[in-house]
């Protein structure tokens, strides 16, 4: 099975299932192509500067090399450029599309395309989106490396450490959430800050009041679970689930085996059972109640740890997804002829 990616992001995690079917030889070739450089480049000459000459010379001539590919194509889109759906609708070709949780146009013009294609999305809601429109599709959950994300032994403080992580934006609650915490004192709790946004100048300045640490935007796996080892309970207060960062941020803290603190939303419930692998709140005293009763109570968040992880390892885990990935290729995929 010889697959090649055509995606607009430069990020390769997003990928990390190809990936690893690749190294246990279940692909027997795979080739990443950044569509999204060139673009970049004919939009701002100095980005040229961002992208390597190879990057750009197979950015520039993917078109061009889809009509002599007879690889699996499997094309990711984030910026709903029409070009290269229109182009395969008219090619005939194996396609799969990749859905990482990016909002779909179903209009009429991609239509014949998603006839066309198997369809992989990253969620249930964008599942069901692509069976009401009566296209083929199947779910992937996202998932996380457990070799990595690990959980290692506390050490000796007083202090409960509460993590969140995120945009530091209005309406991911990260506001309410150190207003709840700080009820707690600073003699018994810290709040860890990861994550980037227009609040960050504001979260900084809450330092000094001691139960706030702001550690940085850490887009790396490796940091981010270290912080999580040194970490009590995992909380995020967001109205609107970031398809693109919040899942992996619960799944790598149930992975370390933290209690997830979430808020009542059906994409949390996805992943956290409540009383299971975490506990669901409602508001924001809510919010306070499960907390205290959290740091009051190591056995309960042992208990919820553990479970978190044993789920991670069961469903959410990067073999248990990558198998799942790997039976959709060879059942579903391999129907699709070269017409």
């Amino acid at each position: 099975m010889r697959i090649t990616i055509y995606a607009d992001s430069d990020d390769k995690n997003y990928f990390k299932n190809f990936y690893y079917l690749e190294r246990n030889r279940k692909i027997d070739r795979l080739k990443y192509i950044d569509i999204k450089s060139a673009k970049l480049t004919i939009k701002r000459f100095r980005n040229f500067k961002k992208h390597s000459l190879r990057e750009l010379f197979n950015s520039y001539l993917a078109p061009i090399k889809i009509f002599f590919s007879f690889d699996i194509s499997v094309i990711n889109l984030k910026n709903r450029n029409l070009f290269l759906p229109a182009l395969f609708a008219k090619l005939n070709k194996k396609i799969v599309y990749y859905n990482c949780g990016e909002e779909v146009n179903f209009n009429n013009s991609l239509s014949n395309f998603f006839s066309k294609t198997v369809s992989i999305t990253h969620n249930r809601k964008g599942l069901e989106e692509f069976r009401k429109n009566n296209y083929k599709a199947f779910n992937i959950p996202i998932c996380v490396d457990t070799s990595i994300f690990k959980p290692e032994q506390k050490t000796s403080d007083s202090k409960i450490r509460i993590i969140y992580t995120g945009k530091l934006e209005e309406e991911n609650g990260i506001k309410e959430l150190s207003e709840v915490v700080s009820r707690f004192g600073a003699e018994k709790v810290n709040l860890f800050v990861v994550g980037n946004g227009s609040l960050l100048d504001e979260i900084k300045s809450w330092q000094k009041d001691s139960f706030v640490t702001y550690l940085g935007d850490i887009p790396n796996a490796e940091k981010l679970a270290n912080i999580y080892t040194k970490s009590h309970i995992f909380v995020t207060n967001s109205n609107k689930l970031d398809l693109d960062h919040l899942d992996v941020s619960i799944l790598g803290a149930m992975s370390c085996e933290l209690p997830i603190v979430c808020k009542d939303l059906e994409e949390h419930k996805e992943i956290v059972d409540d009383e299971k692998e975490g506990i669901i709140f409602k508001d924001k005293e809510d919010l306070y109640e499960i907390l205290k009763k959290l740091i009051d109570d190591e056995k309960l968040r042992v208990e919820l740890g553990r479970a978190g992880r044993e789920k991670v390892k069961q469903k959410f885990s990067l073999e248990a997804s990558s198998e799942k990935l790997y039976h959709i290729f060879k059942i579903e995929v391999s129907k699709i002829p070269f017409r």
